[in-house]
């Protein structure tokens, strides 16, 4: 019986820590984050369709910043003609700009969508137009109507509506399409980042790309970087 007590404690605690981690290195971090095996990258293939989901925490859309800080740090230390209140202005005013920044991030939540043809042979944009009568009405829903097949629901939110997205438009470079979706983080007076969600999940209806409704769901809560400590 105790030993059953102390299994169940044990898948417990690893339940409750999640993907949670931290990183003390940029490059540790970015490389978690952008990697195939990372929770936060999801994708999916129906019907010779390629959709591709990634989560970006704030940390990531902060990466640059944090690594010209670094970089900063290091002339500030090898310029000698400076002084060290020189010094001490010039990384206080990086460090204002990064916390703006973040201040700014905080306020939404990111994920990127890439949707193209398993085979890469075939442009997505020109010749997938299941659901519409023409090429026009078929970019028209890519560029302007996809809020219509997109929402996130939380554990308690059944749908939290996208606020805003914007297709990278390739002009034939690349035969895939990437979207990147915004969502409001704070919706109907809840944080969708609270730390008694365990999850989000991203809802994509069936929007002409013969895939039919997709869900892919994020695991929380969302792994921090620990390099940002000083900054």
């Amino acid at each position: 019986m105790r030993i059953a007590q102390w299994y169940f404690v044990v898948i417990v605690l690893i339940s409750s820590i999640g993907c949670e981690k931290r990183f003390t290195d940029i490059d540790e971090y970015e490389k978690y984050v952008r990697s195939d095996d990372s929770p936060y990258v999801q994708h999916v293939i129906k019907n010779g369709v390629k959709v591709r989901v990634r989560y970006l925490p704030t940390d990531v859309l902060l990466i640059q910043n944090y690594r010209h800080y670094k970089e900063l740090e290091k002339q500030m230390r090898s310029d000698t003609s400076l002084t060290p209140a020189q010094r001490e202005q010039a990384l206080r005013e990086a460090q204002h700009e990064i916390r703006t920044a973040r201040e700014t991030y905080n306020n939404s939540l990111y994920i990127t969508m890439t949707i193209g043809y398993e085979d890469g042979k075939r442009d997505i944009e020109y010749e997938r137009t299941e659901g519409a009568t023409d090429y026009g009405s078929w970019l028209d829903r890519l560029l302007f109507r996809m809020n219509e097949y997109i929402f996130i629901e939380t554990p308690t939110i059944h749908e939290v509506p996208l606020a805003l997205y914007n297709m990278d438009r390739s002009f034939g470079i690349t035969k895939d399409r990437s979207f990147l979706l915004m969502f409001a983080r704070h919706f109907n007076e809840q944080d969708l980042l609270e730390k008694k969600n365990s999850w989000i999940k991203l809802h994509v209806k069936e929007f002409g790309s013969g895939t039919g409704g997709l869900t892919f769901e994020l695991p929380l809560p969302i792994s921090k970087a620990g390099f940002e400590s000083g900054v």
